[in-house]
C-alpha cells in the first residue's frame, strides 16, 4: 500500500514536473499572448509527454505512442536549441543560485532514469525549462541597469572609452555595484559638418524586483544633442516614451524623428521636424494614432513613410514632409526593426520582416512594390530566419542581413533575392553596418555587449569590442576612424585602427 501511496505521489510530481516545464519553455513565445494561451499550450505539450514517455506500454495503441513520442522529441530538440541559444546570450543575466539549481534539478531528472528507483525520476523539461524563462526574464530584470564591472571592462580596452556615461554616477560606482538609469541611449546621428551628435534614448524595462540603485540619467528627454568638443554638454527635448528612426532632409535643412509609446492612449506614435542648423527645438510635431517604428523619407517626392509598430499588422503612415500633413495609411507585407533607404534610387530595405516566409523584403517606388530578400525554402531550411538587422551595399547590390537565430550574416543579391554566401558569427546579431568602401562590416551584438568588425569578404571576425549591454547599434563617425556604440553604459567610442 505504502508503494503505491508513493508511486502516486511521483506520478504527480512528474505530471506536474512536465506541465510547468513545458509551460516555462514556450513563455517566449506567447508572452504576448493572454495568459491562458500559455496554459494551453502547456497542457497539450504535457499530453503529448504523457503518450510518448510515460505509458510506454502495450495497452496503448501504437499511433498515439508514436504521436507522443514525435511531437515531444520535437518539443524536446525546440527547448535544447533555446536553452543552448539564451543561455549564450542571457545567461550573464541569472544569478549563481539559480544555475545551480538547474543543475540540480537536470541530475534529478538524468540520474534516476538509468537507476533501479525509476519511479523517482522527473521530467527533463523542467530544468530545460526554468533555465529559458530564468534567461529570458533576466532580460527584463536587466533592461535599464548599468554593472560596474561592466563599466571597468568597457573602459579596460585599449582604444575604447566612453564618449558619454547615461549617468555621471559611473565615473564613481564601486566593484559588484549595480546602478540604474531611467533612460539610456538607443541611436546616435552625426548632422552634415556640425560639431555635435543627436541621440535618441529610451527608458528601460525595470520589472521583475531589479537590484541596484537609481541614479540620474544624462539623458532626460527621448531626442537630445550632445556636444562634439570636450564639455560634453547634453541639451535634451522634454519627451516620453522612445525613439530610434532619425531622417534627413538635405533640401529643406530639416531633419526628422520619429517616436512610440506616447503617454497618450489616443496618440502613441509622434514624428517631431528639427531644423538641421540651430538650436534643437522642435518646429513641428504630428501624433499619431498608433505607435511609429521604423521608416524613411524622399526628399524628391516630399514624402514620409512610417511604419506602425503594433505587432504585425503591417501598416505604414504616408505623410508630406513639406507640411507635415497625414495623408493616410497603406498596407505593406512588412515590418521592419531597422529600415535601409537609397532616395536617389528610391528603394531600401526592410530589414526584419514580420511576415514570413521573406525576413527581408526589398522595396522601391511609392505606391511601394516589393519583392522578397532571403526567400525561405524547403530546399535551404536554415533560410527560416529571424533578422534584427541588415544593410546593403547599393553599388555591388548585395545585402548583409543577420539572422539573430541563426548566427549567420547571410550574403543576398538584392535584385534577385538569391543567397550568395553565409558567414557563422555568432547568435542575436541586432544590427548591421557597412563600413568605408563596404570592405568591413559592425555587428551589434544587442544581449551579450559586444561589437565585432569582420571582413565582408570572408566573414573573419577581425576585432571585437564589449561595449554595455543591450547594444543596438554600431555607427562609424565622421572621421571615418571611429565608431559609436549605444548600450546601457552610454555612448562607447571605438578608435578603429584602419
Amino acid at each position: 500500500m505504502a508503494g503505491g501511496k508513493t508511486l502516486v505521489f511521483w506520478k504527480a510530481i512528474r505530471y506536474g514536473a512536465a506541465f510547468c516545464g513545458s509551460a516555462l519553455s514556450v513563455v517566449g513565445l506567447v508572452s504576448l499572448s493572454p495568459p491562458t494561451s500559455l496554459l494551453v499550450v502547456a497542457a497539450v505539450l504535457t499530453v503529448f509527454w504523457w503518450l510518448g514517455f510515460e505509458r510506454l506500454n502495450r495497452h496503448r495503441s501504437r499511433w498515439l505512442t508514436s504521436s507522443g513520442l514525435i511531437v515531444s522529441s520535437a518539443h524536446y530538440a525546440f527547448a535544447f536549441y533555446q536553452a543552448v541559444v539564451w543561455g549564450i546570450l542571457l545567461g550573464w543575466s541569472t544569478p549563481i543560485w539559480l544555475r545551480l539549481t538547474v543543475i540540480f534539478l537536470t541530475i534529478a531528472a538524468v540520474v534516476p532514469r538509468w537507476s533501479s528507483r525509476s519511479q523517482t525520476w522527473i521530467p527533463l523539461i523542467l530544468p530545460l525549462g526554468l533555465w529559458i524563462a530564468a534567461c529570458l526574464l533576466g532580460w527584463w530584470r536587466e533592461d535599464g541597469a548599468i554593472r560596474c564591472n561592466d563599466y571597468r571592462r568597457v573602459v579596460g580596452q585599449p582604444g575604447v572609452s566612453v564618449f558619454l556615461s547615461s549617468t555621471e554616477e559611473l565615473a564613481r560606482c564601486q566593484p559588484d555595484q549595480v546602478l540604474r538609469v531611467e533612460r539610456y541611449p538607443r541611436r546616435v546621428w552625426f548632422p552634415p559638418h556640425q560639431d555635435r551628435l543627436i541621440v535618441t534614448s529610451q527608458p528601460g524595462i525595470a520589472r521583475l524586483l531589479p537590484e541596484g540603485t537609481w541614479v540620474d540619467s544624462r539623458l532626460t528627454g527621448t531626442v537630445c544633442e550632445v556636444a562634439l568638443n570636450a564639455s560634453r554638454d547634453v541639451n535634451c527635448i522634454v519627451g516620453q516614451g522612445k525613439a530610434q528612426l532619425i531622417m534627413q532632409d538635405s533640401d529643406a535643412r530639416r531633419f526628422y524623428v520619429a517616436g512610440w509609446s506616447q503617454p497618450d492612449e489616443a496618440a502613441r506614435g509622434i514624428l517631431w521636424e528639427f531644423p538641421l542648423d540651430g538650436p534643437l527645438k522642435p518646429l513641428r510635431e504630428l501624433h499619431l494614432p498608433l505607435n511609429t517604428g521604423e521608416g524613411f523619407i524622399d526628399p524628391e517626392r516630399d514624402r514620409i513613410v512610417l511604419e506602425v509598430d503594433e505587432g504585425d499588422q503591417g501598416l505604414v503612415y504616408e505623410i508630406r514632409a513639406s507640411s507635415m500633413e497625414l495623408l493616410g495609411t497603406a498596407k505593406v507585407s512588412f515590418q521592419a526593426a531597422t529600415t535601409r533607404y537609397d532616395p536617389s534610387r528610391h528603394e531600401g530595405l526592410a530589414c526584419g520582416g514580420a511576415h514570413m516566409p521573406c525576413a527581408i523584403p526589398a522595396f522601391h517606388d511609392w505606391p511601394l512594390k516589393t519583392h522578397p530578400v532571403g526567400q525561405f525554402s524547403l530546399l535551404r531550411p536554415w533560410s527560416l530566419g529571424l533578422v534584427w538587422g541588415c544593410d546593403w551595399d547599393e553599388e555591388r547590390r548585395l545585402v548583409y542581413a543577420a539572422f539573430a537565430n541563426l548566427g549567420t550574416i547571410e550574403v543576398l543579391d538584392y535584385d534577385s533575392g538569391q543567397p550568395v554566401t553565409r558567414f557563422f558569427v555568432g547568435f542575436g546579431i541586432r544590427d548591421v553596418t557597412l563600413g568605408k568602401n563596404g570592405r568591413r562590416a559592425y555587428l551589434a551584438d544587442f544581449l551579450r555587449g559586444d561589437v565585432l568588425e569582420i571582413d565582408t569578404e570572408n566573414g573573419a571576425v577581425r576585432n571585437r569590442w564589449f561595449v554595455g549591454r543591450f547594444v543596438r547599434f554600431a555607427i562609424p563617425g565622421p572621421d571615418g576612424k571611429s565608431l559609436y556604440a549605444t548600450s546601457t553604459v552610454g555612448i562607447v567610442r571605438i578608435a578603429l585602427n584602419d
